[in-house]
Protein backbone atom coordinates (compact mmCIF):
# COMPACT_ATOMS: atom_id res chain seq x y z
CA UNK A 1 0.00 0.00 0.00
CA UNK A 2 1.05 3.56 -0.74
CA UNK A 3 1.21 5.56 2.32
CA UNK A 4 -0.28 9.17 1.90
CA UNK A 5 -1.11 12.54 4.86
CA UNK A 6 -4.32 14.33 4.13
CA UNK A 7 -6.08 17.38 5.37
CA UNK A 8 -8.09 20.20 3.76
CA UNK A 9 -5.21 22.00 2.53
CA UNK A 10 -4.67 19.11 0.56
CA UNK A 11 -2.14 15.56 0.62
CA UNK A 12 1.13 14.55 0.28
CA UNK A 13 2.56 10.72 0.18
CA UNK A 14 3.82 9.33 3.22
CA UNK A 15 2.84 9.24 6.66
CA UNK A 16 5.25 10.60 9.34
CA UNK A 17 6.17 8.54 12.13
CA UNK A 18 7.35 9.45 16.13
CA UNK A 19 9.28 8.04 18.18
CA UNK A 20 7.74 6.45 21.73
CA UNK A 21 9.98 6.72 24.53
CA UNK A 22 10.31 2.73 24.61
CA UNK A 23 11.84 2.71 21.64
CA UNK A 24 8.94 1.89 19.25
CA UNK A 25 8.07 3.49 16.40
CA UNK A 26 3.97 4.56 15.83
CA UNK A 27 1.75 7.04 13.52
CA UNK A 28 0.06 9.21 16.21
CA UNK A 29 -3.59 10.31 15.57
CA UNK A 30 -5.02 12.82 17.83
CA UNK A 31 -3.26 14.23 20.76
CA UNK A 32 -2.72 13.49 24.23
CA UNK A 33 -4.00 15.73 26.90
CA UNK A 34 -7.39 16.51 28.81
CA UNK A 35 -10.40 16.23 25.85
CA UNK A 36 -8.53 14.60 23.05
CA UNK A 37 -7.43 11.11 22.79
CA UNK A 38 -4.12 9.83 21.08
CA UNK A 39 -4.30 7.07 19.10
CA UNK A 40 -1.07 4.99 18.79
CA UNK A 41 -0.44 2.61 15.82
CA UNK A 42 2.76 0.65 16.13
CA UNK A 43 4.74 0.07 12.97
CA UNK A 44 6.56 -3.53 13.12
CA UNK A 45 10.29 -3.06 14.96
CA UNK A 46 12.08 -5.11 11.93
CA UNK A 47 10.24 -2.98 9.29
CA UNK A 48 11.12 0.03 11.02
CA UNK A 49 14.63 -0.53 11.82
CA UNK A 50 15.12 -0.91 7.62
CA UNK A 51 13.58 2.49 7.14
CA UNK A 52 14.84 4.74 9.77
CA UNK A 53 16.88 7.64 8.57
CA UNK A 54 19.11 10.19 10.57
CA UNK A 55 18.34 13.95 9.65
CA UNK A 56 20.18 16.92 11.64
CA UNK A 57 21.32 14.28 14.10
CA UNK A 58 17.74 13.13 14.61
CA UNK A 59 15.91 9.82 13.49
CA UNK A 60 13.08 9.83 11.83
CA UNK A 61 10.92 7.30 9.76
CA UNK A 62 8.25 8.50 7.24
CA UNK A 63 5.92 5.22 5.22
CA UNK A 64 5.86 5.62 1.64
CA UNK A 65 4.58 1.80 1.03
CA UNK A 66 3.45 -0.34 3.66
CA UNK A 67 1.14 -2.97 4.40
CA UNK A 68 -1.35 -3.30 7.65
CA UNK A 69 -2.17 -6.83 9.72
CA UNK A 70 -3.94 -7.55 13.30
CA UNK A 71 -1.67 -9.84 15.52
CA UNK A 72 -3.77 -13.15 16.20
CA UNK A 73 -2.71 -12.73 20.00
CA UNK A 74 -3.92 -9.15 20.74
CA UNK A 75 -5.55 -8.32 17.81
CA UNK A 76 -3.49 -5.27 17.65
CA UNK A 77 -2.93 -3.41 14.66
CA UNK A 78 0.98 -3.50 13.46
CA UNK A 79 1.98 -1.50 10.28
CA UNK A 80 4.81 -3.97 8.10
CA UNK A 81 6.43 -4.10 5.05
CA UNK A 82 3.52 -4.14 1.88
CA UNK A 83 3.28 -6.60 -0.80
CA UNK A 84 3.90 -4.79 -4.13
CA UNK A 85 0.82 -6.02 -5.74
CA UNK A 86 -1.07 -4.12 -2.89
CA UNK A 87 -2.98 -1.10 -5.26
CA UNK A 88 -4.98 0.23 -2.14
CA UNK A 89 -3.71 3.21 0.20
CA UNK A 90 -3.08 4.18 3.86
CA UNK A 91 -4.22 7.32 4.41
CA UNK A 92 -3.49 9.29 7.78
CA UNK A 93 -6.78 11.81 7.70
CA UNK A 94 -7.36 15.03 9.64
CA UNK A 95 -10.23 17.82 8.11
CA UNK A 96 -9.83 20.61 10.72
CA UNK A 97 -12.60 21.24 12.35
CA UNK A 98 -13.99 25.31 12.47
CA UNK A 99 -13.51 27.88 15.94
CA UNK A 100 -15.51 25.77 18.41
CA UNK A 101 -16.87 23.42 16.36
CA UNK A 102 -16.50 19.80 15.26
CA UNK A 103 -15.69 17.44 12.11
CA UNK A 104 -16.96 14.32 10.56
CA UNK A 105 -16.23 11.83 8.04
CA UNK A 106 -18.66 9.73 5.89
CA UNK A 107 -16.33 7.09 4.68
CA UNK A 108 -17.56 5.52 0.98
CA UNK A 109 -17.68 2.07 -0.60
CA UNK A 110 -13.66 0.83 -0.57
CA UNK A 111 -12.57 3.05 2.51
CA UNK A 112 -12.04 1.16 5.96
CA UNK A 113 -11.83 2.88 9.38
CA UNK A 114 -8.28 0.93 11.51
CA UNK A 115 -7.61 4.02 14.45
CA UNK A 116 -9.40 7.07 15.29
CA UNK A 117 -7.66 9.99 17.66
CA UNK A 118 -8.89 13.22 18.95
CA UNK A 119 -8.09 16.74 18.45
CA UNK A 120 -9.06 19.77 20.64
CA UNK A 121 -9.28 23.33 21.29
CA UNK A 122 -8.69 24.75 24.67
CA UNK A 123 -6.78 24.16 27.52
CA UNK A 124 -9.82 21.97 28.65
CA UNK A 125 -10.77 20.57 25.02
CA UNK A 126 -14.58 22.58 25.47
CA UNK A 127 -13.84 24.90 23.01
CA UNK A 128 -14.30 22.39 19.59
CA UNK A 129 -12.75 18.81 19.07
CA UNK A 130 -12.24 17.01 15.97
CA UNK A 131 -11.30 13.27 15.23
CA UNK A 132 -8.30 12.03 12.91
CA UNK A 133 -8.42 9.01 11.06
CA UNK A 134 -6.48 6.27 10.11
CA UNK A 135 -7.72 4.05 6.87
CA UNK A 136 -7.40 2.28 3.99
CA UNK A 137 -9.01 3.50 0.68
CA UNK A 138 -9.41 0.85 -2.64
CA UNK A 139 -8.82 2.86 -5.89
CA UNK A 140 -11.82 5.12 -6.60
CA UNK A 141 -12.96 5.31 -2.94
CA UNK A 142 -13.45 8.53 -1.39
CA UNK A 143 -14.21 9.96 1.86
CA UNK A 144 -16.46 12.91 2.60
CA UNK A 145 -15.64 15.06 5.52
CA UNK A 146 -18.00 18.11 7.10
CA UNK A 147 -16.72 20.48 9.72
CA UNK A 148 -18.57 23.01 11.83
CA UNK A 149 -17.84 25.84 13.78
CA UNK A 150 -16.47 28.78 12.60
CA UNK A 151 -14.48 28.53 9.17
CA UNK A 152 -14.17 32.45 8.16
CA UNK A 153 -15.25 31.82 4.81
CA UNK A 154 -13.45 28.72 3.95
CA UNK A 155 -15.13 25.61 2.83
CA UNK A 156 -17.38 23.06 5.26
CA UNK A 157 -17.29 19.70 2.87
CA UNK A 158 -14.36 18.15 1.46
CA UNK A 159 -13.79 15.38 -0.33
CA UNK A 160 -11.01 13.20 -0.43
CA UNK A 161 -10.65 11.04 -3.16
CA UNK A 162 -7.65 8.12 -3.61
CA UNK A 163 -7.35 7.92 -7.59
CA UNK A 164 -5.33 5.10 -7.52
CA UNK A 165 -1.74 7.32 -7.93
CA UNK A 166 -2.39 9.96 -5.28
CA UNK A 167 -5.46 11.70 -2.79
CA UNK A 168 -6.88 13.82 -4.30
CA UNK A 169 -8.65 17.08 -2.26
CA UNK A 170 -11.27 18.70 -3.56
CA UNK A 171 -14.67 20.78 -2.53
CA UNK A 172 -18.32 19.15 -3.30
CA UNK A 173 -18.34 21.37 -5.99
CA UNK A 174 -15.19 21.16 -7.40
CA UNK A 175 -15.96 17.11 -7.62
CA UNK A 176 -19.06 17.79 -9.70
CA UNK A 177 -16.98 19.95 -12.23
CA UNK A 178 -14.02 16.79 -12.14
CA UNK A 179 -16.76 14.07 -12.97
CA UNK A 180 -18.29 15.97 -15.31
CA UNK A 181 -15.50 16.60 -17.05
CA UNK A 182 -14.22 13.09 -17.06
CA UNK A 183 -17.51 11.43 -18.40
CA UNK A 184 -17.31 14.39 -20.90
CA UNK A 185 -14.23 12.78 -21.95
CA UNK A 186 -15.31 9.33 -22.03
CA UNK A 187 -18.20 9.63 -24.02
CA UNK A 188 -18.88 8.94 -27.22
CA UNK A 189 -20.49 11.10 -29.90
CA UNK A 190 -24.37 10.24 -31.88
Amino acid sequence: MKGFTATQSGARAGINCQKHAKGFWFIPLGEDGRGRTLTRVPVGRKFSSSLVQEKDGEEELTLFECGVIRTKEKGTLLVVEGQPEDKRALVQLYCYEGFRGSNSYELGEGVTELARGTHAQGDAGRMGSGDEILVVMEPGSKIKAHRTGRTYGAPGKFVFLFTGEGVEVMTPEEEIECVASCQEEAGEAL
